[in-house]
């Protein structure tokens, strides 16, 4: 593939996969803690963190991803000018975001959401949201969370709006759940996670009037070559990807929840079907995994899936092979484990695996750099960008290279 080449698939990536759920989903209510405060001319606002934080670690860090929802106080001429997350505890300042705000503040939608629409899924939001993605040293974990908001108003001279409130307490109580690899062998590419700027974190879906993030820590899996190469040849070609037909396996001892299947690969790559709720993660499978804990597999080949409604699995077991079905531009496995037996009807859950090992690293325009040695990595979630290496699992009937 040539330099321009590479550029131009690499730059284009996000959207390609970017374009997987920014649809319609079916949400359950969720509750969370709420902070209500007085502030001038009798104004009220509200704010909740409507799913706590769990902590989970990566490459030695600990992430804290959750949203803060508030009151549309755009409807009182103001704008938000500064968002900050706060160790309640010491005072210390988490995050500040300040220019960020453009990705990581989802407005209120204008003109507002239908009741149809609210009842009946929307990315369109009631209420205004901001996105925090906290990493730090797992010694500095706080207990609790709040956060403090500057406002202003258009042609007002006075000082801005502070506004401090939101305490959350973060679960540190829940340890997320430890799976073994969905997918075998060298030169798998986790892509769109651990980073507050990826299209799975910044995706916000209302249904019941009531906003989740089921892929908060969603990954797409990409795999290189021995040259570093994702894809050879001819790029509108499924099977010049060398992710493509690669097995997918179980993660955990479980239950098969749900399977989809009737979808065709996209074919060339680069084109995709109209977005539909029903087809969107193509041909997939969902696996009870315990403890009101599923993992979901997306982008399956049509007609490679190996289990039924029902069966029960081990990890490791086949299920089925990568392919680039449904809502999807490019083959790539979309993997996430959420709080109830679907893509788009439940909440992201963070989890970790077993074990791993880093091999290298890709830059945004995927032009990979891989290392002569191994470094393992054990109840972890890959970061971002990261080539890893899993090991043997049972019944993958592959070898570790």
């Amino acid at each position: 593939m040539k330099d321009n080449d590479r550029s131009r698939i690499g730059s284009t990536l996000f959207i390609m996969l970017g374009s997987l759920f920014m649809i319609v989903a079916i949400l359950s209510p969720v509750t969370g803690m709420q902070t209500t405060l007085s502030v001038p001319d009798d104004y009220l606002i509200t704010m909740t963190v409507p799913f706590p934080p769990i902590p989970v670690l990566s490459d030695g860090v600990v992430n804290i991803a959750y949203e803060l929802e508030t009151s549309d106080f755009e409807k009182e001429g103001y704008t938000l000018q500064q968002a900050e997350a706060i160790d309640a505890g010491s005072g210390t300042v988490l995050v500040n975001l300040t220019e960020e705000l453009l990705q990581l503040y989802h407005p209120a939608a204008v003109p507002p959401p239908t009741d149809d629409e609210l009842h009946n899924g929307t990315k369109k939001l009631l209420y205004p949201r901001i996105s925090f993605w906290v990493r730090m040293d797992p010694r500095d974990v706080p207990d609790t969370i709040v956060h403090r908001l500057t406002l202003s108003r258009a042609g007002d001279t006075s000082e801005p709006l502070v506004i401090t409130g939101g305490e959350v307490q973060v679960r540190s109580d829940v340890i997320p759940v430890s799976i073994g690899a969905p997918l075998n062998g060298n030169g798998w590419v986790a892509w769109e996670t651990t980073d507050p700027f990826t299209h799975h974190f910044g995706s916000q879906i209302t249904m019941d009037t009531v906003t989740r993030v089921p892929q908060r820590y969603a990954q797409d899996w990409l795999k290189i070559d021995d040259d570093g190469m994702i894809v050879s040849g001819d790029y509108t070609k499924n099977e010049n990807w060398t992710a493509y037909g690669q097995e997918v396996l179980a993660v955990k001892d479980g239950t098969v929840a749900r399977i989809f299947t009737g979808v065709p690969d996209n074919d060339p790559v680069g084109t995709s079907p109209p977005i539909n709720t029903t087809r969107l993660a193509g041909n997939y499978v969902i696996l009870d995994i315990g403890n009101g804990l599923y993992a979901c597999y997306g982008h399956l080949v049509l007609g490679s899936i190996t289990v039924k409604e029902g069966d029960r699995v081990r990890e490791g077991e086949l299920l089925g092979f990568l392919g680039n079905s449904g809502n999807s531009d490019a083959p790539h496995l979309h993997f996430q484990v959420t709080d109830g037996p679907g893509f788009l009807n439940s909440e992201g859950m963070p989890f970790v695996f077993n074990s791993f090992y880093t091999i290298g690293l890709c830059d945004e325009n995927l032009t990979c750099t891989c290392n002569e040695t191994l470094q393992l990595h054990e109840g972890e979630l890959v970061e971002n960008r990261v080539v890893v290496t899993f090991p043997d699992t049972p019944f993958s009937g592959t070898n570790q290279e």
